[in-house]
């Protein structure tokens, strides 16, 4: 049998599998759920055309990785189906030294990474970048088909690359070139915002920041009595059970709320230590970029504490990713559990709403700072009983 007849065949096998796949609810989160199975049907007269009427012969391994790509990639926007090279680069990425663009990104499914969010004395502050920018390609590589998470990671490194970034703002098409900076620490500071008021900046949720929050925070929030303002913004990395240690500092609360998975019974998120910080006004500042654990942190201040949130809404993206390897060295990331605080109150895609939503034209530092001091000025006029 001729080379192009078994690469043929085992293209048709390999489209079989996965329509198998589909059809019986093997791929976790996928369910058939058309009983005609008229998706079925079209799919298979996709796969004949294409072996009867395609001007080239098809790739089996191409094709079979743009499928697996397609599928994932279109369940959420944190799960990625990841290549061999994606995968190693998630793994060494996940320990200092970390060098990054500054850039934060959201990115459907089929569209460009849209930035919504840039790091303070960044590179990609430094050089111009803006929020709302289309990134086009990376390195020269195209970025439609990649998926959040693969953006991401084109935008990290271990070393102090050059990263080339091809943008487009509104119709114009502009170039960039960034030398990648090492990513700050400490991941937390606490300073004064002014006379009366406590500002507290978290750039990341990952460990070891809940053991810095204790030995090197707490105890100068533990007997203050001024308003605090915790910082989030651009705060979209990290673990969520750093996140949930923090918060056990400032509630006392047996459930939370949980993470539900998919056909298994709630994991409740419980904070059961007594209140460490005082009864004192919670102001959380967010944008698009509060993402993850920081929006964990936020949303349960917000309900457990009363904490005022100035900002804009955020994505709602708290969940639990699991990652599923394979012998060719390729993976699967898939979202296995979300977060809500009860059956009825849901957190995934709804996000946190804030007390006070900035425009997009007045989202400056001082703009912040300024619907801060009128909620404390608010606060003081009007005291709770």
């Amino acid at each position: 049998m001729n080379p192009k007849k078994i690469k043929i065949i085992l293209f048709f096998l390999l489209t079989c599998t996965l329509i198998f796949f589909f059809h019986r609810g093997i791929f976790p989160g996928f369910v058939f759920k058309n009983n005609k199975s008229s998706d079925f049907n079209l799919f298979q007269t996709t796969i004949q055309l294409i072996q009867k009427d395609y001007v080239d012969e098809p790739d089996p391994q191409k094709a079979m990785e743009g499928a697996y790509q397609g599928l994932v990639d279109s369940l959420d926007v944190l799960s990625s189906y990841l290549s061999q090279a994606s995968l190693q680069r998630l793994s060494l990425l996940k320990s200092d030294p970390i060098f990054d663009s500054g850039l934060i990104v959201y990115k459907r499914y089929g569209s460009f990474p849209l930035v919504i969010g840039i790091k303070d004395d960044s590179p990609a502050m430094e050089a111009g970048l803006k929020t709302g920018d289309l990134l086009t390609s990376i390195n020269g590589q195209p970025t439609v088909r990649w998926s959040m998470t693969e953006t991401n990671l084109a935008l990290k490194d271990k070393k102090a690359q050059s990263v080339e970034l091809d943008v487009l703002r509104q119709n114009t098409k502009l170039k960039f070139n960034l030398t990648l900076k090492r990513r700050e620490n400490p991941p937390l500071k606490l300073s004064p915002l002014n006379k009366k008021t406590n500002n507290l900046q978290i750039l990341h949720f990952y460990s070891p920041v809940s053991q810095i929050f204790e030995q090197e925070i707490l105890p100068g929030l533990s007997h203050s009595t001024k308003p605090l303002v915790i910082d989030l913004r651009n705060c979209s990395e990290g673990e969520n059970s750093e996140a949930i240690k923090i918060l056990d500092n400032f509630i006392q609360v047996n459930q939370v709320g949980f993470f539900q998975k998919k056909n298994q019974p709630f994991q409740y998120v419980s904070c059961p230590s007594p209140v460490k910080i005082p009864d004192i006004p919670l102001i959380i500042w967010t944008n698009q970029a509060t993402i993850g654990p920081a929006e964990l942190l936020a949303a349960s201040l917000q309900k457990y504490r009363n904490a005022l949130v100035v900002g804009t809404k955020t994505p709602g993206l708290v969940g639990q990713q699991r990652l599923f390897p394979f012998d060719d060295g390729t993976a699967l990331l898939l979202t296995t559990a979300v977060f809500q605080f009860s059956k009825e109150e849901k957190f995934w895609l709804t996000g946190l709403h804030p007390t006070i939503e900035l425009d997009p034209q007045e989202r400056t530092p001082q703009d912040y700072i300024q619907a801060t001091l009128r909620l404390i000025n608010q606060n003081n006029d009007n005291p709770g009983p």
